[in-house]
This record gives structure tokens, C-alpha cells and sequence, in this order.
């Protein structure tokens, strides 16, 4: 339960197993690989990048991202059940791995596919473009071979906007474009296809193709290109409708092709995928490498508890390699890890949303997993939404294929439902059913009732409050002495545990709960402890001015710990929002019960389902944010001095195939 260790190692390796090594290292996932740095007369790197390598992995994915189009339509159920990898055995793994022929074979059938598929579809694009336009003129009777002779031309034309008020003429397109070219001295036949589409056949003149031009903009058309083409439009649409014919029946048989294709050859090159990415990666390892004529030399961060399993992984491939563990470079920071146990590990996600602690500091993650799962629960404060919550994260756990992190997510959802309906039992939280609706049994289970008498709810927040502010500032004081710093640790918070201490005391004196002294003999304690406060803060000053600055910063500073104190008060709002929604709803639904006869019970039932999942959404979304903030603000501001940078070793990542161990 802690940061990992992290040791710097240095790999030495015959040239001809580097490959080798770099394999039971990315299978391992321990090591982040580096540059290495200057070590005098070596090469630049162990090998070239392999450029064709690259060229494949592209392929595949090409090839990849064409026949999933072309994959049979799986339920998003069907998918969350049976998983979207392939579940290989470690075993079976260098069995999948394809020669290079078998992949050149599988990619070149695939492409050659892709490219028929691409220029069937490119040519019914077109022909049904044509189609269209055509469609349009399909009563012109004269054909398009013919339009233009020696001595006319002949132009396309529509009104640019048939709803445009600019021309307030009851006159027709064609007739306004028809004056318009008489008025320009251009004689010409004009043919009214509908009200927007005009042909314009011209006589040949000085600057007749100008004038054209400059006519119909001025009625306010403009000119269409029609497609190549011979025969009338009617004629041509005909050819057209059976060029698309057999360009669709292609297209039915090409996409067949695909289907079954992507039938055969979809798992092939998922898995082939995925091993030329890791391919990919190693080769970018080397990259950061060193080498001599005989030896390579990577270089890297190693985590400390693998460190063992690397070297025994190492000796069973006989791999030519040493592993050295070298002293870092000046002022280099470890890469961060965390490791805690199965019931902890779930908070990780908590922490990571953070960002993780630099390796000076402690992991906060144990220590944060207990408050956030209370916190979460008062809250929610339902059992119903927990359990619901639990019921949601066991289809997770137990009967959903999905990836590591999704299902370490489930724990934690199951964790914060149970920690709703822990609490909820003790804020008689059902679903917003009125407490005194309730069996008898479950009343008496029932402590708080946060709607009816919020006040110990306000005051039990606060006093998790101070709790967790205080358990922060020992945390502190710990991590100090960790860094060779308790010293400083006990005077920068003890002084304040101190005060913090006293007014509890003091606080409980004055409410009678402390029986052994009285709030007058307990006063000079505090006073006492407000002069350690300003006395150890004011050590830190360089000179005497300086140490009064201090001083009066840490009376400041009380300001901020009371404000801290203080956003505990969340908790109630959050858990009092919870029970209020969840009561409205069933308001609601008994109003509507009551006032629509008959069908009015139906209505009333899909308000409560509707209501509670939507109560449900926003009021989990609530409790997770508030509740986390104030681990991040309240909290780990206490005690963590920075985020650390996140260890990214050389791993298999499984984004196809999902490596299974072998039993035994």
C-alpha cells in the first residue's frame, strides 16, 4: 500500500537478443525504457527504425477500418456479454503471429477489394449525380448532340432564387429572360422547362456569349451544366437507370464479398494488428538505445517489486543480458506508481483523478478510501439507489466481458452503493417513502432524519471535517519524517493539532460531555496554543520583521482551515437534495395517479421510473464529484506536496486481444 519504488537499470545485451530482451520486458511491463545517455565511443542507436514495418501497420489498419463496415451487427448487450477482444493463452500467442507472405496475401485481397468497392461506388455517385441533374430537364425535346450548331449556341439556365422579391414582374422567367435578350439585340428561341429552368438557343453574333452572359444575371439566373451527353434528357435518364442498375447489382456483390471477407479475415488481422503495434513499440525502444559492435545498451525505470520477476523472465527466454541498477542522473525525478491491496485499489481511480504523488510523498489512496466511501454514502443516503448501484456494478464484475478498467470502476461503483445503503438505513433513505410509512423495524434501525431535523447531520459533517483536516495534517507530518524532515513536520502542524485539539475539548466542556474538566479550566489551553501557533510559525522568517510577517500569516491562515471545515457542510446539502428529489417524485406520480382515472396508475409508474433513474443519474453524479473534491481541496492539500509524472512502461496494450494466462 504505497508509491512503488522505482530503480534505474541499465540492460546490457548481445546485439543479436535484443530483440529477445525487449520481448520479455514489454511481456513483463515493468520497465520504462529512456535515452541512454553519452557513454563515450558508441553508436547512435541499436538499429534503424524498420520503415516497412511501419508501412504494414498501416495496411492493417486500413485494411482493419474497411472490413469493420462490413462486420455483422452486434447488440450492445451481445457485446458487453461475450466481449469485443480475442481471448488468446499466453501459450498460443506466437502461434498467431503471420509470416510475411500470409499478411502480404491478406492485405493485398482485402485492398484489392477496398478498390473495386471505391470505384463501383465512385462511378454510382457520379452516374446518380447525372441522373439528377437530368431529372430537371427530362421534357426537353430536342437532343443534347444537337443543341449546338455553326451558327447557335445553346445555354442552361435557372433562376438563382425562386422565392427572391427583388423582381416583382408577374412576367415568367422565361418571358423576363426572353425581353431581355431582345432588348440586347440577340436573337433567341427560348424553351420554359418549369419555372425556374430555362434553354436559351442564340444566334451567333459579335459578342453574343457577353451579352448572354449579362443578361441572365440580370434577370437574375444563372447557368447549368448539363451532362455530357447525346440524346434527349428523357433518353439519357433511361441509359442512366441501367448503367445503375448493374453498377448496384456490382456493389451488392462486392459488399457480399466484403461480408464474407470480414468474416474470415477480421480475427486475422485484429490479432495481427495488435502484434505489429507491439512490434512497433519495441522498435521504438531502440530507438532510445546504445550499442557497440556486440552489445546494446537500454537504459530505463524499473519497477522494484518486478524487478525479480524481469530478471528470472529474462533467464528462462536465455536471453544474453545483465541487468545493473545504476544511480540517477542530477535532479532526475522517478516515474510514479501506485500498488495497494484488492478492497483499496479501487480508490486508485479517486487518486488518479488528482494526479498521482511524486515519489517523496505517500500514497494517499488508503487513506482517502474510508473517508470518500462515507462521504459518498451521506450523500446519497438512499438504499434504494444503492442498491441498484450494487445490482448494476455485480453485471459488471461477474457477467460483462469488459476491459481492466472498466471492471475496477465496477468495484468501485459496488463500493459506493453499499456505502448509500449502509448510510441510507441510518437516515431511513427509501426511495423518498415517507419515514413514517416505514415497518417498524426499519424505524428503529433509523438515527438521523436529515429533512426533519438536519442539525445533527450539519454537525456530524462538520465534525468528519475536522477529523479528516486533522488526520491530513498528521499524514503530513509522517510524510516529513519520511523525507528526513520530522522536525519541521511537528512544528509546522503540531502546533495546530494542538489548537485544533484544544477547542474540541474546550467545544465538548462547554456542551457537558466532558465531565473531568470545565470550559474556564480548558480556556488558557487554547490561548496557550494560539501563541505556539504564532511562535512556530514565525520561525520560519530570515529577519526580525520577517518572523512578525509570519506570524500574523498563520493567525490568517486559521481562516482557511475554518473554511475547509466549513465545505464539509456539502454533505448535508447533497444528502438533504437526495431524499427531497427522490420525495418530489413520488409526489408527483401520486398526483398524476390520482387525478387521471383509469390509466392514471400507468402514467404515475413511469413517472417513478423515469424520476428515480433520473434522481438516481444526477444525484450519484453529485455525490462522486463533492466527495472527491473535497479529497482533492480538503484534504490532499494537506499532505501531498506535488503530482508526480505517471510510469509508462513498455507493455503488451490490448486493443484486439486479450492475452489469457495459462492454467498451471
Amino acid at each position: 500500500m504505497s508509491v512503488i519504488p522505482m530503480k534505474k537499470v541499465r540492460l546490457l545485451t548481445h546485439r543479436t537478443d535484443a530483440e529477445k530482451v525487449l520481448e520479455v520486458a514489454q511481456a513483463v511491463g515493468a520497465v520504462e525504457f529512456q535515452a541512454v545517455a553519452d557513454l563515450g565511443e558508441v553508436e547512435n542507436s541499436v538499429e534503424a527504425y524498420e520503415v516497412g514495418q511501419s508501412t504494414e501497420l498501416s495496411r492493417i489498419t486500413q485494411a482493419l477500418t474497411f472490413l469493420n463496415t462490413y462486420e455483422p451487427t452486434v447488440g450492445t448487450w451481445t457485446k458487453l456479454v461475450e466481449g469485443t477482444t480475442i481471448e488468446i493463452k499466453e501459450s498460443e500467442l506466437k502461434k498467431q503471429e503471420l509470416v510475411g507472405a500470409e499478411i502480404e496475401g491478406i492485405l493485398e485481397e482485402v485492398a484489392s477489394l477496398h478498390n473495386k468497392v471505391v470505384e463501383n461506388s465512385e462511378q454510382l455517385r457520379t452516374l446518380r449525380e447525372s441522373r439528377d441533374i437530368l431529372t430537371r430537364w427530362q421534357t426537353l425535346s430536342v437532343p443534347l448532340s444537337k443543341l449546338t450548331t455553326a451558327y447557335t449556341a445553346t445555354y442552361f439556365t435557372r433562376k438563382k432564387d425562386s422565392n427572391s422579391k427583388k423582381n416583382e414582374s408577374t412576367a415568367s422567367f422565361a418571358d423576363q429572360l426572353e425581353q431581355a435578350l431582345a432588348e440586347a439585340g440577340v436573337t433567341a428561341y427560348t424553351e420554359e422547362i418549369n419555372d425556374d429552368l430555362v434553354s436559351v438557343t442564340v444566334y451567333k453574333i459579335d459578342d453574343f456569349a457577353e451579352l448572354v452572359s449579362k443578361t441572365v444575371q440580370a434577370v437574375q439566373g444563372e447557368f447549368v451544366q448539363l451532362p455530357s451527353a447525346t440524346d434527349t434528357p428523357a433518353v439519357e435518364i433511361k441509359n442512366l437507370d441501367q448503367q445503375i442498375s448493374v453498377l448496384e447489382a456490382n456493389q451488392a456483390e462486392l459488399e457480399n464479398e466484403a461480408k464474407k471477407l470480414a468474416k474470415e479475415k477480421l480475427s486475422v488481422l485484429r490479432v495481427a494488428h495488435d502484434l505489429s503495434v507491439w512490434k512497433k513499440e519495441r522498435q521504438e525502444a531502440t530507438k532510445a538505445a546504445k550499442a557497440t559492435k556486440r552489445v546494446a545498451i537500454f537504459e530505463g525505470w524499473c519497477n522494484e517489486y518486478e524487478l525479480p520477476t524481469l530478471k528470472n523472465k529474462l533467464a528462462e527466454a536465455n536471453a544474453l543480458c545483465e541487468v545493473i541498477e545504476i544511480a540517477p542522473n542530477e535532479g532526475e525525478e522517478p516515474p510514479v506508481e501506485l500498488k495497494n491491496n484488492a478492497n483499496i485499489q479501487p480508490f486508485e481511480i479517486i487518486t488518479r483523478l488528482y494526479g498521482l504523488p511524486t515519489h517523496k510523498d505517500i500514497d494517499p489512496t488508503p487513506f482517502l478510501a474510508g473517508f470518500f466511501f462515507l462521504f459518498f454514502g451521506l450523500s446519497l443516503t438512499d438504499v434504494g439507489y444503492g442498491v441498484f448501484l450494487m445490482a448494476v456494478s455485480l453485471l459488471v464484475l461477474f457477467y460483462f466481458k469488459v476491459s481492466p478498467t472498466i471492471k475496477m470502476f465496477g468495484k468501485l461503483l459496488f463500493l459506493m452503493g453499499l456505502a448509500s445503503a449502509l448510510v441510507g438505513l441510518l437516515f431511513g433513505g427509501y426511495l423518498g417513502i415517507d419515514a413514517a410509512k416505514l415497518p417498524d423495524s426499519l424505524k428503529a434501525i433509523q438515527m438521523f432524519d436529515p429533512i426533519g431535523n438536519p442539525l445533527p447531520v450539519f454537525y456530524l459533517a462538520l465534525a468528519l471535517g475536522v477529523v479528516q483536516v486533522m488526520f491530513g495534517m498528521m499524514l503530513k507530518i509522517y510524510s516529513d519524517a519520511r523525507n528526513n524532515m520530522l522536525m519541521t513536520g511537528i512544528l509546522d502542524q503540531g502546533p495546530w493539532l494542538l489548537l485544533f485539539t484544544s477547542l474540541i475539548l474546550y467545544g465538548a466542556a462547554n456542551l457537558g460531555y466532558l465531565a473531568t474538566a470545565s470550559s474556564d479550566d480548558l480556556l488558557p489551553l487554547v490561548y496557550l496554543s494560539l501563541v505556539i501557533v504564532v511562535v512556530a510559525s514565525g520561525r520560519t522568517g530570515k529577519t526580525i520583521l520577517g518572523k512578525v510577517q509570519m506570524s500574523l500569516l498563520s493567525l490568517y491562515n486559521s481562516i482557511g482551515y475554518f473554511s475547509d471545515i466549513l465545505s464539509y457542510s456539502r454533505l448535508l446539502a447533497l444528502g438533504l437534495a437526495t431524499s427531497a428529489l427522490a420525495f418530489a417524485v413520488n409526489l408527483i406520480a401520486g398526483i398524476v395517479s390520482d387525478m387521471i382515472p383509469y390509466v392514471g396508475f400507468i402514467f404515475a409508474i413511469i413517472i417513478l421510473i423515469v424520476g428515480h433513474l433520473f434522481t438516481l443519474v444526477v444525484n450519484t453524479l453529485g455525490a462522486f464529484i463533492h466527495s472527491a473534491r473535497l479529497q482533492f481541496v480538503e484534504f490532499f492539500g494537506k499532505f501531498i506536496t506535488g503530482t508526480g509524472r505517471t510510469f509508462k512502461p513498455l507493455t503488451r496494450k490490448e486493443s484486439h486481444i486479450s492475452i489469457v494466462k495459462d492454467s498451471g
